[in-house]
């Protein structure tokens, strides 16, 4: 039985057209994000890793976080890493927080 282990999340993000494809020449893009996560029973604890990337949507060509320029980078972390895509999938980790916090103060 699994008790501990990490798994990922793919979240979509915006259409970008801001860079040429080196494959097609095509400048139509769709960017995601990839969280990878630490689970407990299959509860999210917490973050490991946060990659992002972006996919030609004619040739399906993709680059994927160090591939990509430094600031388009960070403006797609910061685009698609928002408090309100992850926060609540971690929602969990408060849960399990709230129930050992609770049995403590019933032994106290």
């Amino acid at each position: 039985m699994t008790i501990l282990g990490s798994k990922s999340k793919f979240i979509d993000g915006d259409l970008l057209s801001s860079l040429e494809c080196p494959a097609c020449g095509r400048t139509s893009y769709g960017s995601f994000g990839i969280l990878r996560y630490l689970h407990i029973y299959w509860i999210p604890m917490f973050p490991l890793s946060q990659n992002v990337g972006i996919e030609c949507l004619h040739c399906q060509k993709q680059l994927v976080d160090k591939q990509l320029p430094p600031p388009l980078r960070l403006a797609l972390k910061k685009s698609i890493f928002r408090k309100n895509n992850i926060l609540p999938m971690f929602s969990g980790f408060l849960l399990v927080l709230g129930l050992i916090s609770g049995c403590i103060s019933l032994i106290n």
